[in-house]
């Protein structure tokens, strides 16, 4: 037996017959409770009726009741409001800080392990997501809701992460987008190089020279520690003497050029090329990161991003290696990628900041206006016959696989609630809501 599924029993009054405690006191629930993700007991703010006391407080799991002092709850004062010990198995009696006695309600007799049985084989599949073979059971529509919901927990969670950014940013919203932007351009594998290089070179730097386009390109490749060698062509040997000036009056430290990875990448998105991409975008004006907060739509955003290389990069990869001619612009997946990965949830976590609930919730509405992605996690809910048409979908889709399929997360998924739903273990021991 495991505790999150005595946690799924409960908050669904998912039990069978009269419940009694182990001193044969009859227990009504009034309130089950809130979960409580954090630190102390299992459900806030429950109301259970004992005999014929009603008591308002919390509620603590175990599989063992034993487990109450394995865990010490008996010395920690988040435990003194516990009014009532849900177990498993009972193997022995708990108590306060102060000694007294906490009810215990035993459910080894009160759940139909039809059901059980069901939730262990989803845990136990081998298959791509546990209900693969079940998933078109469930209601479209059904299926649908819980996808908007998880795109808002997708994006909640980005934007707690982007906090964090934000103090390194030294709480500077205009370096935090240019770090973000700088994480788009390295795409995934690239990403915190990006980042690594845009925290090196603050913004101030750039701004001083944003006019000449060589010198952002010595600072950016400098900096990525891409100039350290000895070339044989013009214009990297130039490019490694505007750094060495550069780095001597801004005191600048560079990135370790090892953090940069080649390996199975298409040539067109090599670092060297997404840094040329990424001078030219810092150096249409000075005020080229402010713009992207002005933007109101996904059109401008594409518009700010339509970028090419410099002309060196037309005929280069790599530094000193010879290649067919061809203009390396920003391509259409490679803009969407960027507004989807970077700058929405940048906007989304902006608008959460300032209170902007609305604003919020638009910005999420900006996904429609995108393709929807292909990569092997969308290629395979394709397979599934669970797609759409806009980056909207995606996402949602995206965060399910991670989020809950992949850590098995079946009782926390509305998708496997209305699975579990129509077990015929359900038909006499509750019902979902």
């Amino acid at each position: 037996m495991k505790e999150e599924f005595l946690h799924y029993l409960w908050r669904y009054s998912l039990y069978r017959g009269d419940l009694l405690t182990t001193k044969g006191e009859a227990v009504s629930v009034i309130k089950p409770g809130w979960p409580n993700s954090d630190s102390g007991p299992d459900f806030f703010n429950a109301m259970v009726k004992v005999g014929d006391t009603i008591w308002a407080g919390n509620i603590e799991i175990h599989v063992n009741s034993s487990e109450w002092f394995v865990h010490k709850h008996q010395n920690d004062p988040a435990y003194d409001n516990v009014i009532l010990h849900v177990v498993f198995y009972c193997d022995m009696d708990v108590t306060r800080r102060d000694s007294s006695f906490i009810p215990t309600l035993e459910l080894k007799e009160r759940i139909d392990l039809t059901l059980y049985s069901y939730y262990t084989k989803l845990l136990l599949s081998m298959n791509w997501i546990p209900c693969e073979n079940q998933i078109e059971m469930v209601d479209k529509v059904k299926v649908n809701l819980w996808l908007e919901r998880i795109l808002i927990e997708r994006f909640e969670r980005k934007a707690a992460l982007l906090e964090n950014s934000f103090s390194i940013a030294g709480n500077n919203l205009e370096e935090l987008l240019y770090h973000r932007l700088a994480a788009g351009f390295g795409l995934k594998v690239n990403s915190d190089a990006f980042v690594m290089l845009a925290r090196s070179l603050p913004l101030k730097i750039i701004s001083r020279h944003y006019q000449n386009p060589q010198f952002l390109e010595a600072l950016l490749f400098g900096q990525a520690g891409m100039l350290e060698k000895n070339f044989s062509e013009k214009f990297p040997n130039e490019l490694k003497e505007i750094y060495i000036y550069f780095k001597n009056k801004y005191k600048l430290i560079s990135v370790p050029e090892h953090n940069w990875k080649y390996l199975r990448m298409r040539p067109v998105n090599f670092p060297t090329i997404r840094i040329s991409q990424f001078a030219a975008l810092l150096g249409k004006n000075n005020r080229s990161i402010q713009l992207f907060t002005e933007a109101g739509d996904v059109n401008q955003w594409r518009e700010l991003l339509s970028v090419k290389c410099s002309k060196y990069w037309e005929e280069h990869y790599l530094f000193d290696k010879l290649s067919a001619r061809s203009e390396k612009r920003l391509g259409h997946e490679g803009l969407n990628s960027i507004i989807i990965n970077e700058l929405i949830p940048y906007r989304f976590f902006t608008a959460r900041r300032f209170g902007m609930v609305q604003e919020a919730e638009d910005v999420l509405q900006l996904l429609h206006e995108l393709d929807f992605e292909t990569n092997s996690i969308t290629k395979n809910w394709v397979n599934l016959k669970l797609s759409a048409g806009s980056a909207y979908e995606s996402q949602s889709l995206i965060e399910l696989k991670h989020n809950y399929c992949d850590m098995k997360k079946c009782l926390d998924c509305s998708i496997g609630h209305n699975l579990l739903r129509e077990q015929p273990a359900l038909n006499v021991i509750g019902q979902f809501p």
